[in-house]
Order: C-alpha cells, then structure tokens, then sequence
C-alpha cells in the first residue's frame, strides 16, 4: 500500500516458512536471497544489509541473531505494532 521496497535479502520472520506467499517474489526468490531461518542461513549474508520483516517476537530474534553477522539488519514491521512481548532496546 505505501510502493514497493526493492532489495537483494529479504529475512521473513514467520517463525516457520509461511503456509502461503504474501509477497510477490517470494516463492521466486526463496533460497536465492529470502531466507526463513537466521540460525541456518546467517552466515550467508555475512557484512551484508538485510532486512527482516515481521511483527511479532521471532522476527525480533531473527533480526537480533542477524545482528551477529550482517552489516546492518533493518526491520520492516507490515502492520506498524509488535506482537508480543518483544523488548527492541
């Protein structure tokens, strides 16, 4: 609703891969620059910008295990609110 963001990473922060792809490119793009897992695939995007979109406490995870090996981890929340009892300090 607000244009589209083009990048070349793209961490989905489901907790688990979603039953149905929400985001065009998805499915295309899956394994080759959008990722499910941090704890498996970090170390791919090693000194790289990545964002991790979600709005709930896994996504939080996933953007702090990130954190560990990328350049910068930027976060795209789609609904404005964290879910949860996340704590972004």
């Amino acid at each position: 609703a607000e244009g589209t963001i083009k990048a070349k990473s793209v961490f989905i922060a489901v907790g688990a891969k979603a039953p149905s792809s929400k985001i065009k490119g998805e499915e295309e793009f899956t394994g080759r620059g959008v990722s499910y897992c941090s704890t498996c695939d970090a170390a791919f995007f090693q000194d790289r910008v990545v964002i991790v979109t979600g709005d709930n406490e896994e996504a939080i995870h996933e953007a702090e295990s990130l954190s560990k090996f990328c350049k910068e981890v930027r976060f795209l929340i789609p609904t404005g609110n964290i879910k949860g009892q996340a704590d972004l300090s």
